[in-house]
């Protein structure tokens, strides 16, 4: 490919209406308005050089690509002879200082390069995921020196072992939503980590201007400095759809593009040598597949400011031979040390413990109110020392409240898939908690009790294995706090988890400990009068009560089968237990009975 910018588009494809879909017949497929935009020529006429598509997680199951295959492969299908692709992930927490387990997730995007040749991978520096928990939007890393040399291993981590390219994305930052912490400024921090690494990165524009904003510049001052930016690496420029109102600015990704990111771009590309895709993110599509009116004004905007190249359209590619990777920062070859531009003596190694202990901090803020209004009345953390509590002395009381509104809000009402909502799996505890609290109308106050109780034990992710589930601790939560009886909680809890496990193989949260293993999946017995067996056995979901001898049978152990001898005949064991492993419910356990005479 020869030199100049090309133009692309890339989509954010979630696991529902808008994205990927499940047939009839029990397949993944991509939606129908997905497959029309991007195998039709574009509103402006011209084939796309390059598509990206966003990794977003399919269900709560350990990173396989088999879990992918069918609905990646349909896309694939669809696209344009000649269109470069390349993968933009959404859970490599480059920003995170505590170690996390990338291996299946690593192992997984390798796969997705090998099957779909794949020519890079972006992600947003940020942090994706806080004190083991999902959040609505990614945070800015920490914006000090521990911060950044946390970011700086991080990405030499994911550079060994992916085998295309990285590309960096410079972060998003929205107020209310970012909370940005440290001393650096934003553009030196990601120039430094750019150029330590020698990545090759991506600019999003709208990620630009909403630092620049977030900081106070306004008008001309909103678009410079661009000196400070690491240009030469620049790989990849983003444009999504923003929105400046009321001196506030959002990052949309609603395909209507701002004058002012129009002119960042006209800017940017006379100074980034090697910048070679130009990138329309996520423009909103009507239900027939074509762009939204407004959207298709952008997108013929934009295509005026990067023409066509000489000689027609070409794809974007990535040179990887070694003659290349030596000149070009775009070229980084599996396994082998990424070149570096050499350190700067002023900076030294910085303590990752710093970056962890504020890590914690902030955790303990977003996630517990308790901690949140002590520290917002006192000011400090009792266990934080001299630097985090200089840099958590910038935090604004308010942006802390907005951003653990959004943050507990969305942890409470995410729906799960095959599994639904807290509250369409908990309903009762609901509807206690409604009864007691009438006021609290869009359940904000449970969700912030319920982190601040029990929230700090979800551990979910796609680089979390095994953490408690968020219907485990809700359902721990819902029993302590009195809104549900303990048979009603475990009950609801089963029902849940029996869900997850008939969509979600490997489970990548611990299965409670009611749960015992069978023939063809999992069940519990729920005590009571009747007992009440869950079961995810042979795909599907079986429930109901049960009598004495099953509930007994399936979870006896040996000394309470000797009790049950002297009971229960031995021929009807046997024939109730032959049903059972007819049904592949028996468990993985010899059973006993006691001997004829």
């Amino acid at each position: 490919m020869g030199p100049g910018p090309r133009l692309g588009a890339g989509l954010d494809l979630p696991w529902g209406p808008r994205g990927f879909v499940r047939d009839p017949n029990g397949r993944d497929h991509v939606a129908k308005h997905v497959r029309t935009f991007v195998a039709a020529p574009p509103a402006h006429g011209r084939s796309w050089s390059h598509l990206f598509f966003s990794l977003q997680p399919r269900d709560r199951s350990l990173p396989d690509v088999a879990q992918y295959r069918d609905a990646w492969d349909h896309l694939m299908e669809c696209l344009p002879e000649g269109a470069a692709r390349a993968l933009h992930t959404t859970a490599l927490d480059l920003g995170a200082p505590h170690p996390k387990n990338r291996t299946r997730l690593l192992s997984l995007v390798n796969a997705m390069v090998d099957r779909y040749g794949l020519r890079w991978i972006n992600e947003d520096l940020g942090l994706w995921t806080l004190g083991g928990k999902p959040l609505p939007y990614p945070l800015p890393p920490y914006l000090t020196e521990s911060g950044l040399q946390a970011a700086i291993d991080n990405t030499r981590l994911c550079q060994r072992e992916l085998s295309v390219p990285l590309l960096v994305e410079f972060p998003g930052f929205a107020k209310g939503v970012s909370l940005p912490l440290g001393d650096l400024d934003a553009y030196d921090f990601f120039r430094r980590l750019i150029e330590e690494t020698d990545a090759p990165c991506t600019l999003d524009v709208g990620h630009l201007m909403s630092w620049r904003f977030l900081r106070g510049h306004r008008g001309e001052a909103l678009l410079a400095e661009l000196e400070r930016l690491p240009l030469w690496h620049c790989f990849e420029i983003h444009l999504s759809g923003c929105l400046i109102d009321n001196d506030a600015f959002f990052d949309l990704h609603h395909g209507v593009l701002l004058p002012e990111q129009l002119e960042l771009l006209q800017r940017l590309l006379p100074l980034c040598p090697n910048v070679r895709a130009v990138t329309f993110e996520d423009p909103a599509l009507r239900d027939d597949g074509t762009l939204e009116p407004r959207c298709a004004e952008s997108l013929a905007a934009l295509a005026e400011i990067v023409p066509e190249p000489s000689g027609g359209p070409r794809s974007v590619s990535v040179p990887a031979d070694r003659e290349a990777a030596t000149e070009h920062p775009c070229a980084v070859r599996r396994n082998e040390r990424p070149l570096r531009t050499a350190r700067d003596p002023r900076h030294r190694p910085a303590n990752l413990q710093e970056a962890m202990r504020l890590d914690d901090h902030l955790s303990r803020l977003v996630w517990d109110i308790r901690t949140r209004e002590s520290f917002l009345v006192s000011g400090q953390l009792s266990a934080a020392n001299d630097p985090e509590r200089r840099h958590l002395a910038q935090i604004d009381a308010e942006e802390l409240r907005s951003l653990a509104r959004q943050a507990t809000g969305a942890l409470l009402a995410r729906a799960q898939p095959g599994v639904g909502s807290l509250k369409e799996c908990f309903g009762d505890a609901f509807a206690a908690w409604r009864k007691r609290h009438p006021a609290d109308r869009d359940f904000q106050h449970l969700a912030e009790t319920f982190c601040a109780n029990h929230g700090q034990e979800v551990r979910e992710g796609m680089t979390v294995e095994r953490g408690s589930s968020l219907e485990q601790a809700f359902a721990e939560f819902a029993q302590t706090a009195g809104l549900l009886a303990p048979r009603a909680a475990a009950l609801a809890l089963a029902k849940a988890v029996a869900r997850a496990w008939l969509v979600s193989q490997p489970l990548a949260f611990t299965i409670p400990s009611s749960f015992q293993r069978c023939e063809t999946g999992v069940f519990a017995v729920i005590d009571g009068d009747p007992p009440f067996l869950v079961a995810a056995i042979g795909g599907q979901l079986l429930e109901g009560p049960i009598t004495e001898l099953i509930a007994a049978l399936l979870t006896g152990t040996p000394s309470e089968q000797a009790a049950r001898d002297q009971q229960v005949d031995n021929e009807v064991a046997l024939a109730t237990a032959a049903e059972l492993r007819q049904l592949g419910l028996l468990p993985l356990l010899p059973l006993r009975t006691r001997p004829t005479a």
